[in-house]
C-alpha cells in the first residue's frame, strides 16, 4: 500500500494536533516498549486508515485518540499496540519499529478486544492474531479457535524489515517532533511540583482567594466518570466562584454539583473546554465571561485579577490532562511557577512550570 508524502502529510496536520491527539485516561495509556513509542502507533494507523484504497476511509477528519492500548504475547513480551478512534476505526500495529504494520483494521471496534476491556479492563490482553485473543488469566476467553496461539509462529513475516514502511513511518515522526518539539514523552507526573519541593530563593508570589472552597478530585467520581478531568476542572470552577458569593453553581452536595456538571460538560477527551462551563453557569443563571491565555505575560495578569484560569496539558502525544490555575510564584531568577488544582488532589498545593515536564497547549482565563 502506498500513499503519496504530500496526500499523508496534508491530511494529518490539518487535524494532528487539534483533534487526533485527545486526552485518554491513563489505564488507556500504551506503555511505551523500546520498539514502539505512541507516535510511532498513531502514524502508522493514520498511515492505513486514511489510506483511500481502503474503499472505506476509517480515520474521518475529526478524529480522536479514544485509546491505544499493548497487546501481549503469553511471555509478557508486547507485539502489538490496539489503536482506537474515538469515532472512526481501530487498527492493530506490530510492535516492531523495522516494521510498522498494520495487522488488522476495521469500522467502530474490535469485539474481542472490547468484550475483555468490559469484563476485566486492568488485565493484560494476550494477542495471538485476529482470531486468537485473550486475557493474561484466560479467564476471559475470547478466541475463536480453541488454544491460545503466537502471532509470529502465525504470521513470522511480521518479524520480517519492511524497509520502505518503516522509512515512511520514520520520516512521518520525525517531521512532526521537528515541527512540534515542546512535546515531552510522557512519564505520568506532568511535571507536577510539590509545595515542599519547591525551589528555595526570593519570589514575589500571587494567590486568588480560595479559602473555603469545597474542592473535588476525580478519584470521587470513578464510578460514575471516565476521562473525567475537564468535568472535574468545571466542577472546581463551579465551587470557586460558588465561595465567591454565586451560591446557586452548587447543587447540594460535591458529588450532586460533578454530576450536574458533568450532565453538561460530560467525558472526556474534550479539547475545548471553556463552552461547556459558560454554558452550565448560564443554566445556573449567571453569565460567565472567559478569554483566551496565548502568553505566559497575560496569564499573569489574569491571575493579577483574580481570574482563575484552565489550562490543557499535554504529557504526551496521546496523554493530556485539565488543570485549573489560582496564583504563581514569580522568582527574582527569573523563574515563574503557576500554583495549580491538579484535578488529582483537593487543594492547591502543587506547581507547574510551564513547558517543563509537559506541554502547555491553551489557557483560558474566567470572571464573573
Amino acid at each position: 500500500m502506498k500513499i503519496s508524502r504530500r496526500s499523508f502529510m496534508s491530511g494529518l496536520h490539518a487535524t494532528f494536533l487539534t483533534t487526533a491527539l485527545a486526552s485518554i485516561a491513563p489505564s488507556a495509556y500504551a506503555m511505551e516498549s523500546p520498539g514502539m513509542d505512541s507516535l510511532d502507533v498513531l502514524v502508522s494507523m493514520h498511515y492505513f486508515l486514511s489510506a483511500p484504497d481502503n474503499g472505506t476511509i476509517l480515520w474521518p477528519k475529526e478524529s480522536v485518540i479514544a485509546e491505544i492500548i499493548p497487546l501481549y504475547d503469553e511471555f509478557g513480551n508486547i507485539v502489538a499496540y490496539y489503536g482506537k478512534l474515538e469515532n472512526g476505526g481501530y487498527a492493530i500495529v506490530n510492535n516492531n519499529i523495522k516494521n510498522p504494520t498494520v495487522i488488522e483494521f476495521g469500522e467502530d471496534d474490535n469485539p474481542l478486544i472490547r468484550k475483555i476491556l468490559n469484563e476485566s479492563p486492568t488485565t493484560h490482553i494476550v494477542y495471538g492474531g485476529p482470531f486468537s485473543v485473550n486475557d493474561s488469566d484466560f479467564s476471559v476467553f475470547s478466541s475463536e479457535s480453541q488454544g491460545m496461539m503466537d502471532l509470529y509462529s502465525q504470521y513470522p513475516e511480521l518479524q520480517d524489515d519492511n524497509e520502505p514502511l518503516a522509512s515512511a513511518i520514520l520520516e512521518q515522526c520525525s517531521e512532526i517532533r521537528k515541527r512540534y518539539p515542546a512535546f515531552p514523552t510522557g512519564d505520568g507526573d506532568y511535571g507536577f511540583i510539590e509545595w515542599d519541593d519547591m525551589p528555595s530563593g526570593g519570589y514575589s508570589e500571587k494567590r486568588l482567594p480560595v479559602s473555603g472552597v469545597q474542592w473535588v478530585q476525580m478519584n470521587d467520581y470513578n464510578d460514575i466518570a471516565h476521562d473525567h478531568c475537564g468535568a472535574t476542572a468545571a466542577t472546581n470552577l463551579a465551587m470557586y466562584f460558588s465561595n465567591q458569593g454565586y451560591f446557586d453553581l452548587e447543587k447540594g452536595s460535591a458529588r450532586d454539583t460533578f454530576i450536574a456538571v458533568h450532565n453538561v460538560v460530560g467525558n472526556g477527551p474534550i479539547f475545548e473546554l471553556s463552552g461547556k462551563v459558560e454554558k452550565y453557569f448560564s443554566s445556573c443563571g449567571y453569565n460567565l465571561s472567559c478569554s483566551s491565555v496565548a502568553v505566559l505575560d497575560t496569564l499573569k495578569d489574569a491571575l493579577d485579577y483574580d481570574h482563575p484560569c484552565d489550562l490543557l496539558l499535554a504529557d504526551s502525544i496521546i496523554a493530556w490532562h485539565w488543570i485549573l490555575a489560582f496564583g504563581y510564584r514569580d522568582y527574582y531568577s527569573g523563574d515563574f511557577y503557576i500554583q495549580i488544582m491538579d484535578e488529582w488532589n483537593k487543594n492547591i498545593k502543587r506547581f507547574y512550570k510551564l513547558n517543563s515536564g509537559s506541554a502547555w497547549l491553551s489557557a483560558t482565563e474566567y470572571w464573573m
